[in-house]
């Protein structure tokens, strides 16, 4: 099995809590884990393979976010702002994975590619973790409820994904 096929294992059987963002850290060190196997990898092939998964999760992660949830935290941040900058900065993260996204992976561009997405994830995940989630467990949200929800999802879009 190859290093790749062992990660799209793991996204099989991929934990889920019960509290939304605790929900979205482990997607966060989940995703974060592939970006620090690609160095790793001799292969141009299972590099490849590795891109896609790390496209295929950021891509799910980015449709939980979108679809369940910054649409149930934005009525009560009422901070219109801050959702329009993660929306933003989504948007971006969809640009860079294009940049890889099915691209030969056996060149050093690619790689340059592969770590300026990885680098960029880490801003966007800074600005969730330290700026959105503070300020979602103070509202007055079933983070419980919605994090449910939040695994629901996933796991059709697994579902669809591996059928």
């Amino acid at each position: 099995m190859s290093a790749a096929a062992g990660k799209t294992s793991q996204l099989l059987t991929f934990p889920l809590s019960t509290e939304a963002t605790s929900l979205l850290r482990e997607d966060h060190k989940f995703v974060q884990g592939l970006f620090q196997a690609y160095p790793k990898i001799p292969s141009a092939n299972e590099k490849r393979e590795l891109v896609t998964i790390i496209c295929q999760e950021l891509a799910i992660q980015a449709q939980l976010k979108m679809e369940v949830f910054y649409p149930a935290i934005n009525v009560s941040l009422n901070d219109q702002n801050l959702l329009k900058e993660a929306a933003v900065k989504q948007d971006t993260l969809n640009y860079l994975m294009a940049q890889v996204e099915g691209k030969n992976s056996d060149d050093e561009v690619c790689d340059a590619k592969i770590k300026n997405l990885a680098d960029y994830l880490a801003l966007v995940i800074k600005h969730e973790q330290n700026e959105i989630f503070p300020r979602v467990r103070q509202a007055k949200i079933d983070m419980i409820s919605l994090g449910e929800e939040i695994a629901q999802r996933r796991k059709q879009l697994m579902d669809q994904l591996y059928d």
